[in-house]
């Protein structure tokens, strides 16, 4: 699957993975720092206490697709949405780790939100990707917007595979870590 994406720009795809982190590093560390009115959703409320699993799982999942939509729909708008839908979810981290106890977010957060932000990161990259890449073609009068779709298919997959495995992980595993780790 990489190497559709890898081996042919390699030093693009790498540059615009780490301009991607760059993104979500400091717009998470705005989210630590920086005063704001903004308040995270009660994810220790929300998770614990579902009562319909299954709608539980389409609401996160047609959610986190929405937004790995927006990510994807940077290719229309220069890659506008791509960074400001990773720099918004990077601040939005930034204030649950600011707003509640390490322990909690280790045990609520982070087994669920490791999955959602690597599709998040994967899909920015490819999205910035495939932008440099459609302005490199026609800076250079050639028209490989085709070829640059399907070598992008197989990251947009694995991207929709992440969020689905994330859900999956938030709806029916965090909860029984969760209720072990409160009892205690």
């Amino acid at each position: 699957m990489w190497t559709s994406l890898y081996q042919h720009n390699d030093r693009v795809f790498v540059r615009c993975g780490l301009a991607m982190s760059i993104v979500l590093i400091v717009s998470f560390i705005g989210g630590v720092v920086y005063p704001s009115s903004v308040s995270p959703i009660d994810y220790v409320r929300d998770i614990m206490l579902r009562a319909n699993r299954g709608e539980t799982f389409r609401r996160i999942v047609k959610q986190n697709l929405l937004v790995l939509a927006f990510v994807f729909g940077g290719v229309v708008t220069a890659g506008f949405t791509t960074v400001l839908q990773l720099a918004w979810n990077g601040f939005r981290i930034g204030l649950l780790v600011r707003h509640y106890d390490p322990w909690i977010l280790a045990v609520l957060v982070i087994p669920h939100a490791t999955l959602e932000f690597a599709a998040l990161l994967l899909g920015a990259t490819i999205s910035i990707w495939l932008v440099f890449k459609t302005v490199q073609d026609a800076i250079s009068d050639e028209f490989h917007l085709v070829r640059n779709l399907r070598r992008i298919i197989p990251g947009v997959a694995f991207s929709v595979g992440l969020i689905l495995l994330g859900a999956i992980v938030e709806v029916y595993i965090t909860p029984l870590i969760g209720a072990q780790f409160l009892q205690k």
